[in-house]
C-alpha cells in the first residue's frame, strides 16, 4: 500500500485497519497497541493509540503524540474539511480514567478535545459532517446527546429550564405535580430536540 509499496504501519501491533477514499487520495485509520511509553513508572501498562496514514503526504501519524495514551480505543473516524483531513474522532479510556469518553483530535493544532465530559459512559457515536465542522451524536444508557464541533473549538446544545415561579405565586401547587411537569419537559427536550436539559433555580418573585 502507499507509494511504491511503502510500509505505512508503525512499530507495534497494528489492529483493525480501515481504508477511506476522499478525492484523489486514500487514508488508512487503525489502532496501534505497543510499548510506546513516555513514563518509566507506566512502562508495564498497556497503551493504545489512534493512527492514520495520509497518501497525499505519504506519512503515518500516531495520536496523541508525546503523552501516555489510552488503554482502550474504538475504531477512529477521520473527519474532513473540504479536501483535507481535519480531525480524528474516537471512543476511548484514558490511562488515568476508566470512563468511556468521545475524543476529537484536531490534526492541524494537535489539540485533543474530550468532547463528552459527562458522568455517563458513552457506548457509541456517529458523525455527520457539515459546514466545515461536524455533528457528533453519542449514545449512552439510557439516553443520547448531540454535540456540534466547530474547529478548533467545541459547542454543545443546552436548554436552561427555570420552572416553578407561577406555581409558587399561586400558593396552591403540589410538589408531585410540578415534578411530573418538569420530568416531562426534560424528556421532551432530550428525546425530541436532542439537547441537554439544565435545571436551574426558579426566578425570585415578590411576595
Amino acid at each position: 500500500m502507499g507509494r511504491a509499496g511503502c510500509h505505512i504501519f508503525l512499530p507495534g501491533e497494528n489492529l483493525f485497519p480501515n481504508i477511506r477514499v476522499h478525492g484523489d487520495h486514500f487514508y488508512v485509520t487503525w489502532i496501534l497497541s505497543g510499548n510506546h511509553h513516555h513514563n518509566q513508572q507506566q512502562h508495564d501498562q498497556p497503551k493504545v493509540y489512534a493512527c492514520y496514514y495520509d497518501s497525499y503526504s505519504n506519512t503515518s501519524h500516531m495520536i496523541p503524540r508525546n503523552c501516555d495514551g489510552f488503554h482502550f480505543l474504538s475504531k477512529p473516524y477521520l473527519v474532513f474539511r473540504g479536501s483535507h483531513p481535519q480531525a480524528l474522532v474516537f471512543l476511548g479510556k484514558r490511562l488515568d480514567n476508566d470512563d468511556d469518553e468521545v475524543f476529537a483530535y484536531h490534526l492541524e493544532t494537535h489539540r485533543l478535545i474530550n468532547v463528552t465530559q459527562t458522568p455517563k459512559n458513552e457506548k457509541a457515536f456517529s458523525v455527520i459532517e457539515e459546514h466545515g465542522g461536524f455533528f457528533l451524536r453519542t449514545e449512552t444508557i439510557p439516553f443520547h446527546a448531540i454535540y456540534t464541533v466547530d474547529f478548533p473549538g467545541l459547542e454543545a446544545y443546552f436548554c436552561l429550564i427555570m420552572l416553578g415561579t407561577n406555581d409558587v405565586a399561586q400558593n396552591g401547587f403540589y410538589a408531585s405535580s410540578s415534578e411530573e411537569n418538569l420530568r416531562w419537559i426534560c424528556l421532551q427536550i432530550r428525546d425530541t430536540c436532542g439537547m441537554y436539559p439544565v435545571i436551574s433555580t426558579i426566578p425570585p418573585i415578590k411576595c
